[in-house]
């Protein structure tokens, strides 16, 4: 018995740890595409030389990418319970 207590519990922490990734991942997509809007306004308003942008701005936009990536085709697919129409009709 005390075997299926402790399935249960284990059980209980998983689905704990993938409801704070869910929250966790939505909130660092923001945090980062808050990032990114900024720099394409300082880049657009020629603010941002290239000694700046190179070490800070290009990695932050790959990172955002990825991430928005990872976000839409993981987290928001099961949230929606569909695949994004980009990947639906590219197949």
């Amino acid at each position: 018995m005390a075997g299926l207590a402790e399935r249960h519990q284990s059980n209980v922490q998983k689905v704990i740890y993938l409801i704070l990734a869910w929250l966790s991942s939505n909130y660092v997509l923001w945090c980062f595409y808050v990032c990114a809007i900024c720099l394409k306004r300082v880049r657009g308003a020629s603010l941002l030389n290239r000694t700046a942008l190179t070490p800070l701005g290009y990695p932050v936009m790959i990172v955002v990418y990825l991430l928005d990536a990872f976000v839409h085709l993981f987290v928001m697919t099961v949230l929606v319970l569909e695949l994004i129409q980009d990947c639906v009709e590219s197949v």
